[in-house]
């Protein structure tokens, strides 16, 4: 998924990727690294398929097969 839409689906639901970053104490870059596919945090990555109620598979295909 583009990261835009990815941001977006975030935001939709309310919050932001910087409150997602403050909910589990780490950076805004982090999460944004996360979301752009530059970094890698299963942590994040979980809580954004979380806060979006979309799979691992589909924000980032190929990406973190272990998360369901």
């Amino acid at each position: 998924m583009h990261p835009e839409q990815i941001k977006a689906a975030i935001r939709m639901t309310g919050t932001t990727p910087t409150n997602v970053g403050r909910s589990l104490g780490v950076s805004h870059a982090c999460v944004s690294h996360v979301i752009h596919g530059r970094g890698i945090s299963e942590r994040v990555a979980r809580r954004i398929c979380e806060v979006t109620g979309l799979s691992a598979a589909k924000l980032w295909p190929g990406k973190y097969p272990h998360i369901a």
